[in-house]
């Protein structure tokens, strides 16, 4: 695919001002084409956004399937010699995702091929870099996949919520596909301390 990055450093070395835009059209992994991932940076008065979206043209959707927003404050200074993060500084995450297909990594995942599933999510970190909270929820709905050192197919579900810095594991579930001659299921449940 196609990589456009469009870059600008303007104001003083101790306190510069930064703009930028980049696309990558079309990625490619092993002739699978995962989607377009287009993005800006703006960093001023020592806090930076950070705005990208992905999408799968082959869905045809006018709304990103996934989306990352963030406002970091860091100081950057050319010259060097200031602190670069303050622990106590506020920050935004944000990221989203509206059926997004697994398989949009193709390749990527070790010991995995043929993976699918939907994930949605909605996942919120605020706070402190001190003392970040993060809030949501991350499902992946009809997930399957085949283990590359066995070659079998296997079916999975995640349902989890964020709260406080506690990750919840509401549902997960891993599972021979249908038609597998042994079939099994392993389910786990539990929280996660962030």
């Amino acid at each position: 695919g196609d990589v456009n990055l469009n870059f600008s450093s303007t104001g003083f070395l101790t306190e510069p001002e930064l703009n930028g835009d980049i696309s990558f059209n079309e990625i490619a992994y092993n002739d699978v084409v995962f989607g377009s991932l287009t993005g800006k940076l703006k960093h001023y008065k020592n806090v930076s956004q950070l705005d990208f979206e992905f999408n799968n043209p082959k869905l045809k959707s006018i709304e990103p399937i996934l989306t990352l927003h963030a406002v970091l404050p860091f100081s950057l200074n050319y010259k060097g010699g200031n602190e670069v993060i303050d622990p106590d500084s506020d920050i935004d995450i944000s990221l989203k995702s509206s059926d997004f297909n697994l398989g949009a990594f193709g390749n990527l995942i070790p010991y995995i091929k043929n993976q699918s599933g939907i994930i949605q999510s909605n996942i919120q970190v605020n706070g402190t870099y001190s003392n970040t909270v993060t809030n949501g929820f991350l499902n992946v709905e009809d997930g399957r996949f085949t283990f590359i050192e066995n070659n079998l197919d296997y079916s999975f579900l995640l349902n989890s919520t964020f709260e406080d810095q506690i990750a919840t594991i509401n549902q997960f579930q891993i599972a021979n596909h249908a038609g597998s001659k042994y079939s099994g299921k392993i389910n786990a449940v539990g929280e996660i301390e962030l």
